[in-house]
Parts: structure tokens; C-alpha cells; sequence
């Protein structure tokens, strides 16, 4: 007889705003290889789930599996998986010439399946919250995962706070030297000097695509 498929359940949560998300990978209660974990990026729970699939099927080939059904209550994935091949060879847009969506998620799974071609694998639909035990513990571990996502934001709110309290006690403001050089300015100008034209801007750049794990499927 041949091997029979290992299981593996995935998800994908995230808040209303999309700010804060993350993934579930459950294989069995206990197992060293299931997954709660944050993802960057504004996204939804068709991106995540995406990404979620790709986390299983990439840490399959790394446990040596050669059979794999991936159970998921996306339809999103399921869909994605089957018309793959069709969005690759039209330049990955639609039928209708539109982007597919969540094009880079979708690339990425692309990916993973061609780098995991030693596997097998199935795609099964769960329904959602339907009692079953794996769709259940996965869908937790996503939501863990995305209660653990800080989007890089805590250290600048701890020094805003720090900052005000600062000022509440008496302490200088750390823009001391902005308000001084403003100041200056004014002074400039009253004297009959040149107004400094010079204003720096600081742009904060974000990137929402920091390494979000390669995926899996195969057809």
C-alpha cells in the first residue's frame, strides 16, 4: 500500500482594518510543526489564508512529506490553486484583463508548489466553524498570531508617551531644538534678514512585503 496523506489544516485572521493579521498551521494537537504567526502588512483573510497554505506546504517539504492534503474552509484558496496555470500564462491577470488578485500572495504560492514538487498534494474544503477539530485549532492559532502583531509600532509609541510625560513634569520637549531654530527664523526675518527657505521632511517609509513566507500546491 501507499503512503497515506498527512493532514494539515491552515487559516488566516485579521482585524476589520486589516492592520493587524496572522496565520494558522495545525497538523495535530501538540505538534512542534504547528504555527501562530503575526504576518506584515495591511492585508484580509484571502491574503492570509494564501499565505497560511504556502507556510504548510513549504514546511512539508522540510519534514520530508511526499503526500500532502491541505484542509481549508477558503474557497478563495481552492480557486486561486486551480486557475494558477491559467493566470501564469496570461501574464498573471484575468480573463477579463484585470490584476489577479492579491497577485504577489498568489505568485508566491506559485512558487512554493514548483519548489515542492516532490509532494503530492490535495486541496479539501472545510466548512468554516463547523466543529471540526483541525479547522477549529488552526482558526485559533491565527488569531493568536494576530494579537501578537505590533506592526513595528510599539517602541515609537513608548517614546511619544515617554515624551509627554516628560513635558508634564517640567522636563524640556525633545522638539527643543526645532522650536529654537523656528524661533531663530522669526527673528531672521524681523531683522530684516532672508526667511530660511530650508524645511526637512522625514517620510517614513513602510514595507508591507517583508518576507512573507513561500507556499505550496500542486496540481
Amino acid at each position: 500500500m501507499g503512503q497515506s496523506a498527512s493532514d494539515v489544516y491552515i487559516e488566516g485572521a485579521c482585524s476589520n482594518s486589516g492592520a493587524k493579521a496572522g496565520i494558522g498551521v495545525y497538523w495535530k494537537e501538540g505538534d512542534k510543526n504547528n504555527v501562530s504567526s503575526p504576518i506584515r502588512g495591511v492585508t484580509n483573510n484571502n491574503s492570509a489564508e494564501i499565505k497560511a497554505a504556502s507556510r504548510a506546504i513549504r514546511d512539508a517539504g522540510k519534514m520530508g512529506i511526499s503526500k500532502l492534503r491541505v484542509n481549508t474552509d477558503s474557497k478563495f484558496v481552492l480557486e486561486s490553486v486551480k486557475k494558477i496555470p491559467e493566470w501564469k500564462e496570461n501574464q498573471w491577470k484575468q480573463s477579463n484583463g484585470k490584476p489577479v488578485p492579491y497577485k504577489k500572495d498568489v505568485k508566491e504560492l506559485d512558487r512554493a508548489i514548483n519548489r515542492n514538487k516532490q509532494i503530492t498534494l490535495d486541496f479539501k474544503h472545510i466548512p468554516a466553524h463547523s466543529g471540526n477539530v483541525g479547522n477549529e485549532s488552526a482558526d485559533r492559532l491565527a488569531k493568536q498570531g494576530a494579537k501578537r502583531y505590533n506592526g513595528g509600532q510599539s517602541a515609537p509609541n513608548r517614546s511619544i508617551k515617554q515624551n509627554t510625560n516628560m513635558q508634564r513634569r517640567g522636563a524640556p520637549s525633545t522638539n527643543t531644538s526645532a522650536n529654537r531654530s523656528i524661533k531663530q527664523n522669526t527673528n531672521t526675518q524681523r531683522n530684516g534678514g532672508p526667511p530660511t527657505t530650508s524645511t526637512k521632511s522625514t517620510k517614513q517609509s513602510t514595507n508591507t512585503n517583508k518576507k512573507n513566507s513561500s507556499w505550496f500546491f500542486n496540481y
